[in-house]
């Protein structure tokens, strides 16, 4: 929506586990015909996984507070629906972004 202007607070507010428990969930309940099913990420702290070093200072603070994560979730909170398991790798790379030297191709 390129005329909108960026609500950047709202959004990022968005992101934490308090909406996303108080709010989203309360307005978007599962639907007993539709499977879920999640995978959860780790890297950095805690792991053996290289980070995303853009990453790694959130890592930090994430494997302070709830243990492993992929550096934007925790393991705890990607539980959803049935669990398939824990992928030895950090957020950015499981959605594709590359950040670093040869990123841009």
């Amino acid at each position: 929506m390129p005329d909108e202007p960026t609500a950047l607070l709202d959004t990022v507010a968005q992101l934490t586990p308090a909406y996303v428990t108080e709010v989203f969930n309360a307005e978007v309940p599962d639907h007993p015909d539709v499977p879920c099913f999640s995978w959860a990420g780790m890297a950095g702290p805690g792991t053996d996984v290289p980070i995303t070093p853009c990453i790694a200072p959130l890592a930090r603070y994430i494997y302070r507070h709830e243990g492993l994560n992929d550096g934007y979730v925790s393991v705890r909170s990607a539980r959803w629906g049935r669990f398939l398991g824990t992928l030895r790798v950090d957020h950015l790379r499981q959605v594709g972004v590359r950040i670093g030297p040869g990123a841009l191709r």
